[in-house]
C-alpha cells in the first residue's frame, strides 16, 4: 500500500474514535525524578538532568497525541509482562482464564518493536503463555519514528533503525502538519480502510521530508556510536571473558537496584509466589525478578552458583549476548539505552562491550 498522510487533528480524532472501544494510551510527561538520580548526579558532578520523563497514560478526552523525539522511558513489556499478574486460584488448583482488554499503544519505536520479538520467542515458541498470548493478540501498535535519538541510545550499533521497520500495524513519522503513515500489518490495513476520510496519499515532498529525518537521526547515532563498534561479533567477545576477574572493573559501581534489568525491554526473569486471597482460598502470582539480586540464585539449603555480584554481572552480559543467540538467534537487547540511563553507578552497557576487545 501507498504510503498516505493524516493531519495532526486528524489523527487525534482517529484515536478518539478508537478509545471509544479500545483502551488507548499515549505517551505522557511527567515529572519522576527519582531521588537517586539527583544524588548520583551530585556525587559525579555531573549537572542534573532538567524535563520531564515520559510514560504511558490512556487517552482522555483532554488528552492529545504528540509524538515524542525518543523511546518513552517506560518500556512497553509492561502491557504484555505485567510486573505482577495473578496466574492461578487455590484451592481449584486451576489456572485463571487469560483475558486482557482490546487496546492500542501509540508512539512504540523501533527499539520496542525489536525487544517484543524477545518476548515472542520466550512467551510464544515452544512453550507458550496464553497470558502473554492473549494480550499480543488483542494489541493494536501504531509506531513512531524517532527524529532526535538520545545519547544513550545505541540501536544501529545492533543493527536496528531509529523508525519502526517491522513488527507495527500502522507507523507515524512526523512531518510538517501530520504524520507520513505506513500500514504494516492487516489489522492496520483495516483500521486504515475504516477510517480512510482521515487520510490522503502523501506527496513526493512529505515523504522526502520523512526520509531527511530519517537519515538525520540515523546520522546522529552513529555519529555518537562510532566509538563502540566492535570488530568481532558480541557473542563472541562475551564468551571470551571466562574469568570473573575480567568483569571486576564493570561491575564495580554496581549496587544490586536493579533498575537496569526492570527498565530493559527484553529482560523477562520472573518467580511465582502464593499469597492468600480470603475466605480460605489463595492466588498464584508471576512477578518480576532480576538476575543481578542474590536472591534470585538461591537454591534449597541456601546455596548459590552466583553468589558474588560479579558472576551474576556477568551472566546478565551472557544471557543477553550468548544464550539468547544460541536459544533463539537473536540478541536479547534491542539498544534503546534504557539501562544507562537509568543506572544510578554509571555502568554503560556499551562501554563494557567495547572493553572486552582484546581481553
Amino acid at each position: 500500500m501507498d504510503l498516505q498522510f493524516i493531519a495532526a487533528a486528524n489523527l487525534n480524532s482517529l484515536l478518539a474514535g478508537l478509545a471509544s472501544s479500545l483502551e488507548v494510551f499515549i505517551p505522557s510527561a511527567v515529572a519522576n525524578r527519582l531521588a537517586w538520580q539527583s544524588a548520583a548526579d551530585e556525587v559525579s558532578g555531573k549537572p542534573p538532568a532538567t524535563g520531564l520523563k515520559t510514560s504511558w497514560q490512556r487517552l482522555a478526552p483532554d488528552k492529545f497525541y504528540q509524538t515524542t523525539a525518543v523511546r518513552v522511558d517506560h518500556p512497553v513489556k509492561g502491557f504484555f509482562f505485567p510486573a505482577q499478574e495473578g496466574v492461578g486460584a487455590y484451592p481449584a488448583a486451576k489456572p485463571l482464564e487469560p483475558g486482557a482488554p482490546k487496546r492500542a499503544i501509540v508512539g512504540a519505536k523501533g527499539c520496542d518493536l525489536a525487544a517484543l520479538k524477545s518476548y515472542d520467542a520466550v512467551f510464544g515458541g515452544d512453550v507458550k503463555d496464553d497470558f502473554y498470548l492473549t494480550k499480543r493478540q488483542n494489541t493494536l501498535l501504531i509506531a513512531a519514528d524517532c527524529p532526535e535519538p538520545a545519547e544513550t541510545c545505541w540501536c544501529t550499533v545492533l543493527g536496528g533503525k531509529p523508525w519502526p521497520h517491522e513488527g507495527f500495524d500502522l507507523a507515524l513519522a512526523a512531518v510538517e502538519g501530520g504524520y507520513v503513515v505506513e500500514v504494516g500489518s492487516e489489522p492496520g490495513k483495516a483500521l486504515f480502510e475504516k477510517s480512510r476520510g482521515f487520510f490522503t496519499p502523501a506527496t513526493g515532498a512529505q515523504v522526502q521530508q520523512r526520509e531527511a529525518a530519517r537519515r538525520g537521526a540515523e546520522s546522529k547515532l552513529k555519529d555518537a556510536n562510532a566509538g563502540y563498534q566492535v570488530k568481532e561479533s558480541r557473542q563472541k567477545l562475551v564468551k571470551r571473558q571466562d574469568r570473573a576477574g575480567q568483569w571486576a572493573e564493570g561491575v564495580s559501581t554496581c549496587v544490586e537496584c536493579g533498575a537496569c534489568l526492570f527498565a530493559c525491554p527484553t529482560c523477562h526473569c520472573f518467580l511465582l509466589h502464593d499469597y492468600p486471597a480470603g475466605q480460605g482460598t489463595a492466588t498464584r502470582a508471576k512477578a518480576w525478578d532480576a538476575c543481578i539480586y542474590g536472591g534470585y540464585h538461591l537454591m534449597a539449603g541456601g546455596g548459590s552458583p552466583r553468589a558474588d555480584l560479579v558472576k551474576r554481572f556477568r551472566n546478565r552480559w551472557l544471557h543477553k549476548f550468548d544464550y539468547f543467540v544460541d536459544s533463539f538467534g537473536l540478541e536479547a537487547c534491542s539498544g534503546c539505552g534504557r539501562c544507562i540511563s537509568g543506572c544510578p553507578g554509571k555502568i554503560d552497557l556499551r562501554k563494557v562491550i567495547k572493553s572486552m576487545e582484546g581481553g
